[in-house]
């Protein structure tokens, strides 16, 4: 990123002028699926332009499942789905994972339930057709989970599978994941148990200044290459941030 462009944004958060930010093309359909526990998950819809919305999801040859990673949604595909819409005859279907985006807000939060999640999802909105999976982070975790939930008919319609940024290396490596194992963090958990109301009025007060050093550490790379020049995608990851509850990242 050049330096002009990371002090603009860096600036734009602190702020608190909001800036062009990347999105979701307007979904015809936003499914509300329940799960077993209870728990409402939404599901985006968005079509390549040849599918048109007027035909039966029955009659997609292929659908593409797409799985953001943790502190994300469904909107993080934002620069994917602009080349994926030009494909011809694709349904591609967008969960918000529990406690992200439009989805609730539930407890219960970790891989194994995310990917349950998953499979219920494509058993109730992709239950014919050919399936492909991608996914990102915590989502490529969740994809590789929800294999072992599929049956054995569901699974020989998956004809390819994409897993992106799935490992913990980098991080542990760095020595992030040692976070999770000291005192403070581990006193946080606690009283997220006790009073997660509490942790969110917290929140709110430093989220303003913590939102710009974490989305720099997620996106240390290079932004200003092709698309994502045209848009804040540093604010784009902080607002993403904010939104995620302290319930959900505790979990």
């Amino acid at each position: 990123m050049r330096p002009v462009t990371a002090v603009r944004n860096l600036a734009s958060i602190v702020l608190r002028d909001p800036p062009a930010v990347p999105g979701l093309p307007r979904a015809r359909w936003i499914h509300r699926l329940t799960m077993d526990d209870g728990a409402k998950v939404a599901v985006h819809e968005v079509r390549s332009y040849s599918f048109s919305f007027e035909d039966a999801p029955s009659s997609a040859p292929t659908t593409l499942i797409l799985v953001h990673g943790f502190n994300l949604t469904a909107a993080s595909w934002f620069f994917q789905l602009a080349a994926l819409r030009e494909q011809p005859n694709l349904r591609i279907l967008l969960p918000d994972l529990r406690g992200h985006g439009a989805s609730e807000d539930a407890p219960g939060l970790d891989i194994e339930r995310t990917a349950i999640d998953l499979a219920a999802t494509i058993r109730e909105l992709a239950p014919t057709g050919r399936l492909i999976l991608a996914g990102h982070s915590m989502g490529a975790m969740t994809v590789l989970g929800g294999l072992r939930h599929l049956d054995k008919a569901d699974l020989q319609r998956v004809g390819g599978i994409a897993l992106i940024n799935g490992a913990i290396d980098t991080f542990a490596s760095a020595g992030v994941s040692q976070i999770l194992h000291s005192r403070l963090v581990r006193a946080t958990r606690w009283l997220g148990s006790k009073s997660p109301s509490h942790l969110e009025w917290a929140k709110s007060l430093v989220e303003w200044a913590i939102k710009p050093v974490i989305a720099a550490f997620i996106y240390h790379g290079s932004l200003d290459e092709g698309e994502s020049d045209n848009f804040d995608v540093l604010t784009f990851h902080a607002n993403e941030i904010a939104g995620t509850s302290m319930r959900t990242l505790l979990g």
